[in-house]
């Protein structure tokens, strides 16, 4: 599960970079502000790579343990519901 934890981290870096990305001026720009941004975004795809890699290598494990969690959940969530009550 901690892998699939890494994924989900190192995609949403991705994305948040990206959003900063789009929320910078054109004007304010400069090639070497366009160099350091693809330098960045090239490490920080280089890591969800690697990590996706691992994700893929461990997937029938992480299957099972989500089934399982899910299978848990399904029979445990009414009693936590009503215990509430």
């Amino acid at each position: 599960m901690a892998t699939l934890k890494k994924l989900i981290a190192a995609s949403d870096h991705v994305v948040g970079f990206q959003t900063y990305f789009e929320g910078i001026a054109v004007a304010s720009q400069t090639i070497h502000t366009l160099e350091a941004q693809e330098a960045q975004m090239k490490r920080l795809w280089s890591t969800f790579e690697s990590i996706y890699e691992v994700t893929l290598e461990n997937y029938e494990d992480i299957k099972e343990k989500l089934n399982w969690m899910l299978w848990t959940d399904v029979f445990t969530l009414p009693l936590k519901l009503t215990r509430r009550s």
